[in-house]
């Protein structure tokens, strides 16, 4: 997980970072490390919205969180669709 906001600080922008790319890689590394045990499709809202480093980071550990958990204890039969994002009013 170090390499998601590694990748941000790396960035050249740090007062814009899209946070649809920064879901994807959230994503993406959160099912591969569950994809030997469970088949579950992830479902990203995108919004086109980019945010300062801040507030990407914090947004980004609680959709961590809420990952995690929905592959470790939602998923009982081991496959199913989780659906995530953040929605504009914009």
């Amino acid at each position: 997980m170090a390499i998601i906001p590694m990748k941000i600080y790396l960035s050249e922008a740090l007062n814009s970072i899209n946070f649809d790319d920064h879901l994807n890689n959230l994503a993406t590394v959160i099912q591969t490390s569950y994809s030997l045990t469970k088949t579950i499709e992830i479902d990203l809202i995108k919004s086109g919205i980019a945010f300062d480093i801040d507030l990407t980071i914090n947004l980004g550990l609680i959709i961590t969180e809420l990952l995690t958990n929905a592959f470790k204890h939602a998923f009982t039969k081991k496959t199913g669709t989780y659906q995530s994002g953040i929605k504009s009013n914009r």
